[in-house]
């Protein structure tokens, strides 16, 4: 983050409080997507299901998570964080998709981007900020991360805390500027 935004978040909350966006996924269930949907042209003959796969849409539907991103602007949200809650290699690898991690950030930033500059054009001088994410820190660590309870088989519940740390190490290295 720059000085400049950091300054401008710190004066924005001596006036007032600052209003972060809402739930991504919810909203996407709403839009009742297929599989062809996510998937895109890109993905088409991928060996997995992708339906699900929010992250994905960031490169397959963009339009898509921008408009949301817009609609919380719109509302009154001051902070819109990227859609990239999965875009790290633990969660990607479900869909054999762990080396995708940075394109998948890069593209959800960029959506997040536009869609700021989108409302900023329509509302001049208007501050707003888009954040990478809650999914990138933790402040006290876990010995396992227990990815989904659907999950029949545990050893595909449960990863090692070293692991996790790789991963969110990488998806932190990759990162795009997280305000804008």
């Amino acid at each position: 983050m720059s000085i400049d935004d950091e300054m401008a978040i710190q004066a924005l909350l001596q006036k007032r409080i600052l209003i972060l966006d809402g739930a991504m996924g919810t909203m996407i269930q709403q839009r009742k997507l297929d599989e062809a949907a996510f998937r895109g042209e890109r993905f088409k003959d991928w060996k997995k299901d992708l339906k699900g796969h929010n992250d994905l849409l960031n490169l397959t539907q963009p339009t898509i998570i921008e408009e949301i991103h817009r609609q919380y602007l719109e509302a009154g949200a001051d902070i819109v964080e990227t859609n990239t809650f999965n875009s790290q290699a633990i969660s990607l690898a479900d869909y054999g998709m762990d080396k995708l991690g940075y394109e998948l950030s890069k593209a959800g930033a960029e959506c997040a981007k536009r869609a700021v500059e989108a409302v900023q054009r329509g509302q001049p001088g208007r501050r707003l900020f888009r954040s990478r994410g809650k999914s990138v820190r933790r402040r006290r660590p876990r010995r396992f991360l227990l990815m989904s309870t659907a999950q029949q088989r545990v050893e595909r519940r449960m990863r090692c805390w070293s692991m996790r740390m790789k991963s969110k190490f990488e998806a932190c290295s990759m990162a795009v500027p997280i305000c804008s």
